[in-house]
């Protein structure tokens, strides 16, 4: 038998308020229950099962009611199609390797001239973008003032920061116009900014009021199904 559904529940919701809790990185620390509820809001369906599926002790949590539900669909189906991409990949490379392995001795040489020509290539580049290096500011705020602590990244990079005791955010890199900046901080909505004028950037930030929110211990039900033959498998990566 093989794990297929995950069920995120809370069959006794909390009557404490998460707004009330001294925050912790993670979450809130409720004085009532004397531990650290975890803050689930800004999480993904993915990463909701992924959590569940690797932590198996009790779990007090705080949630949208819409984030209480089923998570096989969306979670099952985005693996599985990753899985037929990687054999479908694997089966591609090994009979492209059949065809081109004698042939790889003979194409070392240029390889490495091109390799060679790539890395100075590369330096160059390198050179010129630490010539051209700007720093991008902005300011992240809410209705009540400046946010401190929210985590801040540019999307599809490595660059991330967060801001200061005054909201206030530095990137020493120049950003591009069109850039996406994405903000989170526990309690609001992650928020997806675009970057339309660079001498001004100014992200505010939205609470969770007016939605449904829901706290308590977590109870993960795990659905069974047969596990399929090998021959099952292999039909389902075509």
């Amino acid at each position: 038998m093989i794990k297929d559904k995950v069920n995120i529940s809370i069959n006794r919701p909390c009557s404490q308020k998460f707004e009330n809790f001294e925050r912790t990185d993670k979450g809130g620390y409720c004085n009532s229950c004397r531990k650290e509820v975890l803050d689930f809001r800004n999480f993904t369906d993915n990463e909701i099962v992924d959590f569940f599926s690797k932590n198996q002790q009790k779990t007090c949590g705080v949630f949208l009611e819409k984030q209480l539900k089923n998570y096989c669909e969306s979670y099952l189906d985005s693996n599985h199609k990753s899985k037929k991409v990687f054999y479908k990949s694997l089966l591609g490379v090994s009979f492209l390797s059949l065809f081109t392995f004698n042939e790889g001795f003979s194409q070392t040489t240029e390889k490495e001239t091109i390799n060679h020509e790539i890395k100075n290539i590369e330096a160059k580049n390198s050179k010129q973008n630490i010539a051209e290096q700007e720093i991008t500011k902005g300011f992240v705020f809410d209705e009540l003032g400046p946010i401190a602590g929210a985590s801040v990244t540019v999307k599809n990079t490595n660059l991330s920061t967060s801001t200061d005791f005054d909201g206030n955010f530095i990137f020493n890199k120049k950003l591009n116009v069109g850039d996406v900046i994405i903000v989170s901080y526990i309690g609001f909505k992650t928020k997806e900014f675009t970057i339309s004028d660079l001498m001004k950037i100014d992200i505010a930030m939205d609470s969770y009021s007016g939605e449904l929110i829901m706290v308590g211990e977590v109870d993960v039900k795990k659905v069974y199904k047969s596990k399929k033959t090998f021959f099952q498998r292999i039909k389902d990566i075509f």
